[in-house]
């Protein structure tokens, strides 16, 4: 989501115990940013298949496995380009089989069945088979965090600070229960410093218009 008026941009990717889905969903929606495909105006415009999609799911391919570092990797290996050398490589670069494929066949580095066969493979299967089990599951537990909007929980923090925000709105923010968002600022030593004063608490309570300008939506 992108406000044009206010600069503010919101990506909202859900957690997951596919780390490597996840990536490729983080570094699939930059690209949509970067190619500024929020602009088109036509909501069926970021469907699937569709052209702009695609060139989404390039560019996070491109960002998290670029060829020229494929092309390293292929001139450094000192083994044949088995299953245990393409483990290697999607361990390294942290993407999907079918991705590092991908690359592998546009590099000419495999042919159409090795292709079509790798593709089929799952990380899980990789991990397991070649040694880094362990790594797969702490980047699952990674990718699988919760992770509030930092640029929001921080202005909430200071509004709380400031005795503007209750400690439940930062909890919501943070996503955790209020008495773990307490023991969480209290060890922290992040305590409120002031309180607003009644007679602002009754004009709120009293419905008091604030000083806002909504001009801007007139021009919407």
């Amino acid at each position: 989501m992108v406000d044009p008026v206010r600069g503010a941009t919101i990506v909202a990717v859900a957690s997951s115990h596919n780390p490597m889905r996840w990536r490729s969903t983080l570094a699939h929606e930059l690209g949509h940013l970067i190619f500024r495909d929020q602009s088109n105006g036509k909501p069926g415009a970021l469907s699937v298949g569709s052209v702009v999609e695609r060139r989404a799911q390039s560019f996070a391919r491109h960002m998290l496995i670029p060829l020229a570092g494929v092309r390293h990797f292929l001139e450094r290996l000192n083994e044949p380009l088995e299953m245990k050398a393409f483990s290697d490589l999607v361990q390294r670069f942290q993407v999907s089989p079918a991705v590092a494929a991908i690359q592998l066949r546009d590099l000419g580095a495999i042919n159409t069945p090795r292709y079509t066969a790798w593709s089929d493979i799952h990380t899980p299967t990789l991990s397991a088979r070649f040694g880094w089990a362990d790594q797969y599951t702490s980047l699952q537990a990674e990718s699988n965090q919760r992770r509030a909007p930092q640029r929001l929980l921080a202005r909430v923090i200071t509004g709380y600070v400031a005795g503007l925000v209750s400690l439940e709105t930062v909890a919501s923010v943070r996503g955790v229960a209020p008495q773990d968002i307490a023991a969480e600022l209290d060890e922290a030593g992040i305590k409120p410093t002031a309180r607003m004063d009644e007679a602002d608490e009754d004009d709120l309570l009293a419905g008091a218009d604030p000083d806002v300008d909504l001009s801007w939506l007139e021009d919407i």
